[in-house]
C-alpha cells in the first residue's frame, strides 16, 4: 500500500521540488475540525493510485492553518481543505478548494501539472496533458475546463483560430452547460 509522506516546512518542500524537478502540493488543513480534510486523508489520500500520483509528481507539504496562520495568509487560503499545486519556485500553478472524490481530485492533480506546462510556455505538451484529463476523466468536473485548455494549448502553438473555433464547437456538443462553453463561445462567432 502506497502511503503519502507529508512534509511540514513549506520552504523544505520547494527545496526538494526544485531538487527533483517536481511541483509542490500544498495541502491546508483544519483537521479535525474540518470534515473534508479528515476524509481526504482518510479515504482518499491512501488509495494506491492517488498516493502514487501525488508521490511520482509532487512533494507534499501539510500545513496545519491553526499551527501556522502565516502559511494560510501567505497562499490566501480562507477555506480548508485547501490544495495547491506550485512550482518549486512557489508560483501557483493550480487550486482546489473542498473534498473530492478520488477520481475527480487525480483529475486536478493532473489539472494542476498541465496549466505548469502551460504556464511554461510548453503548449505541445499541455496540450497533450490536458486532452489526456478529457481522456481519462470524461466525467469529471475537470474534464470541461482541461478540453479548454487544451484548445487554447493549440491555438498557442499553431496561432490558427480555427483551433479555437473547434474548441468551442467541442465544448458545446460535450459540456453544454458548462461555464468553460460559455468562455469558449467567444470563439463561435
Amino acid at each position: 500500500m502506497a502511503s503519502v509522506a507529508w512534509l511540514s516546512d513549506v520552504e523544505q518542500a520547494m527545496t526538494v521540488a526544485r531538487g527533483e524537478g517536481k511541483m509542490v502540493l500544498l495541502e491546508f488543513s483544519r483537521a479535525p475540525r474540518c470534515a473534508g480534510s479528515v476524509r481526504l486523508d482518510q479515504e482518499i489520500y491512501p488509495q494506491d493510485r492517488v498516493a502514487a500520483s501525488i508521490c511520482r509528481h509532487f512533494v507534499p507539504v501539510r500545513i496545519p492553518t491553526l499551527e501556522r496562520p502565516d502559511d494560510g495568509e501567505r497562499f490566501n487560503v480562507v477555506w480548508t481543505p485547501t490544495l495547491i499545486m506550485a512550482e518549486a519556485d512557489g508560483t501557483e500553478r493550480h487550486r482546489l478548494v473542498g473534498f473530492l472524490p478520488a477520481d475527480e481530485l487525480l483529475a486536478q492533480l493532473d489539472l494542476g501539472r498541465a496549466k505548469a506546462e502551460f504556464g511554461r510556455g510548453l503548449f505541445q505538451e499541455a496540450e497533450r496533458s490536458f486532452g489526456s484529463i478529457v481522456d481519462r476523466f470524461p466525467a469529471t468536473i475537470a474534464a470541461a475546463e482541461a478540453d479548454y485548455w487544451s484548445g487554447v494549448s493549440r491555438y498557442k502553438h499553431t496561432r490558427d483560430r480555427q483551433d479555437l473555433k473547434a474548441t468551442g464547437e467541442r465544448l458545446r456538443a460535450r459540456y453544454p452547460q458548462s461555464e468553460w462553453t460559455k468562455k469558449g463561445s467567444v470563439w463561435l462567432s
